[in-house]
């Protein structure tokens, strides 16, 4: 077979795109090898079973590029709308502290204070991609830390949303609209961002079995933060301390292409 052939055969090819729930890697099986019936795979990268695999994404190549199904890419333009919150919007003043603790804390904001400009320029925006029943309570919880907040109810107003502005973080849980296996299409359009973008976004994952503010656990499943549902509580404050550490992370990155920080 030739070069010219072998590219027409690869264009060609339908593909179905798999994201294992344990890491989030993405796997590529062709349409022609699926079995008709039901079936188990073990993940090349972290060897756990998946089964009954649903698709990440369409087996159709005009809509792998979007990561939705061809009738949600025919649908109209609707964005995530924003959540309207009955209370004032303002961020939550620390208690008093002795001098000497007060002291300290002044110094080691003095540490991230350069990180930290863009909060008196910008609004951080969060896309909120949860089940219903814990969508409103994360949504009042970080607009009285100040936060923009967008609810999407399903992946075309999640990804309308993110084409229309930069989302600062992205709230993931596994119940997200589940009959378009919403966090497989989230996890696989956060990992088709560029570079660039994807570090100005924190992803947080809303799971039953993660341990919260587990770091390493959420580098291996490609997130920024993970949180356990028993423990949302601690999300508004989780979420500050990992937007801290990340801007401290990227602050030169941020310095050479002369934008503010998350």
């Amino acid at each position: 077979m030739n070069k010219a052939s072998f590219q027409s055969s690869v264009l060609s090819t339908v593909f179905m795109i798999i994201v294992c729930t344990n890491c989030s890697a993405s796997l590529q099986i062709a349409d022609e090898k699926i079995p008709k019936h039901s079936f188990s795979l073990r993940c090349p990268k972290c060897q756990s079973i998946i089964n009954n695999p649903m698709p990440a994404g369409p087996a159709e190549p005009a809509a792998l590029a979007g990561g939705l199904p061809p009738e949600a890419l025919r649908e109209q333009y609707s964005p995530a709308p924003p959540y309207q919150s009955n209370a004032p919007v303002a961020r939550v003043a620390p208690p008093e502290a002795p001098d000497m603790l007060r002291q300290l804390m002044e110094l080691l904001q003095g540490r991230v204070a350069d990180t930290d400009t863009r909060a008196s320029q910008e609004i951080r925006r969060a896309l909120i991609c949860v089940t219903a029943s814990r969508r409103t309570l994360l949504a009042k919880q970080l607009s009285e830390r100040g936060y923009q907040i967008y609810l999407a109810e399903n992946c075309r107003q999640a990804v309308d949303r993110m084409k229309e502005e930069q989302m600062h973080i992205l709230l993931l849980d596994h119940d997200f609209a589940l009959s378009e296996n919403g966090f497989s299409y989230m996890t696989v359009e956060v990992q088709r961002m560029r570079p660039a973008l994807r570090r100005r976004m924190l992803v947080v994952k809303i799971a039953a079995e993660a341990r919260t503010l587990d770091y390493h656990a959420a580098f291996l499943q490609s997130v920024n933060l993970l949180v356990n549902v028993a423990e949302l509580n601690m999300l508004p404050d989780a979420v500050e301390r990992t937007l801290r550490h990340h801007n401290e992370l990227y602050k030169d990155f941020y310095q050479a292409l002369e934008t503010v920080a998350i």
